[in-house]
């Protein structure tokens, strides 16, 4: 999931998707490689308190996406495999 997306559902304010784009950062899987290295969004510049929660938040966010979207892929079984066996 890009910054743009997350930015064009609403779920991210301008400062902080502007944070994102002056640093680099432009998917979820670069929020949370930089969340895992630093623990923290509050080194980048103009990133307030405000700002590192809100980035925080979406990381959570989308690593429960993420893993609940695995589990619906696991339970429905792997559709190769089911060409192969039949």
């Amino acid at each position: 999931m890009t910054i743009d997306k997350i930015y064009k559902r609403e779920e991210i304010s301008a400062r902080s998707y502007n944070i994102c784009k002056d640093n680099g950062l432009h998917s979820v899987s670069d929020l949370k490689r930089y969340y895992h290295q630093n623990n923290s969004f509050d080194k980048l510049r103009n990133c307030g308190r405000k700002s590192n929660e809100e980035l925080i938040e979406i990381c959570n966010k989308y690593q429960e996406e993420l893993l609940e979207n695995l589990e619906t892929e696991l339970k429905k079984g792997n559709p190769l495999k089911t060409i192969i066996s039949e």
